[in-house]
């Protein structure tokens, strides 16, 4: 049945093909420009979650320097208090290759590690340097990474007392 006004008693007012013509509903303009809404609304989503996604990665390649140091450290001091293969601190410098230097003040290392994340190769760079104060040595490690053209570095100290 054909609603029309006679037959309606809400009194609707009709178009010409019979649609009431204050019934409330969403014109296409309406519905474009809650589109563009929309869009500028997920747009800006979508880079919070890309912003959040690149500092979960760069914070990962840091976790993964600070673990590159720290196992530096612990085999440091492994190695300063195992004197009993020939070790000791002329062991600890002179590992990255040659003989040990005449000096231990401030003696330089070099070691490089290659880590894969996330379908990327990171070369970490370790340098340590050794300064010899008496019975204690102090170590700093500097760990260094670049990752998309930006250089990135993690430096720590430690003290061993022998």
């Amino acid at each position: 049945m054909k609603r029309t006004a006679e037959n309606d008693n809400k009194g609707f007012s009709l178009n010409e093909k019979g649609f009431p013509l204050n019934e409330k509903g969403f014109s296409l303009v309406e519905a474009l420009v809650s589109l563009v809404i929309l869009t500028f609304v997920l747009t800006g989503l979508l880079q919070a979650i890309i912003i959040a996604g690149e500092a979960n990665t760069k914070n990962s390649l840091r976790e993964t320097a600070i673990k590159i140091a720290q196992e530096r450290i612990e085999k440091v001091r492994t190695m300063a208090r195992d004197t009993s293969t020939g070790g000791g601190w002329s062991r600890i410098v002179s590992e990255g290759g040659g003989p040990p230097p005449l000096s231990l003040t401030n003696v330089n290392f070099l070691n490089t590690k290659t880590v894969t994340y996330k379908n990327t190769t990171v070369a970490y760079y370790l340098t340590q340097t050794v300064a010899i104060a008496g019975n204690s040595k102090s170590i700093t490690l500097k760990v260094t990474w670049t990752y998309r053209q930006t250089p990135y570095s993690y430096t720590t100290n430690a003290v061993v007392i022998q």
